[in-house]
């Protein structure tokens, strides 16, 4: 006889992504951090979309420039 391994995995999106963390944390190959919160939400595609568009508005400009800016008066 053959042996064979079978593992079933959740149709729950969010539940595999939860999963393969778990996974990649039992293995010691990531940490997680001590205080991350746990219920950060998506970013929707109105968001990605929102900031495609702000990009765009200033091309050649540094990534790291548009942050700074966008941070606005300290």
């Amino acid at each position: 006889g053959e042996t064979v391994q079978i593992q079933l995995w959740p149709d729950d999106p969010k539940k595999q992504a939860e999963l393969a963390i778990q996974f990649l944390v039992d293995r010691g190959l990531v940490t997680p951090l001590p205080n991350a919160p746990h219920n950060v939400e998506a970013v929707t595609d109105e968001d990605v979309y929102e900031l495609a568009k702000r990009l765009g508005a200033k091309p050649g400009k540094p990534l790291s420039e548009i942050i700074i800016e966008d941070r606005g008066p300290w």
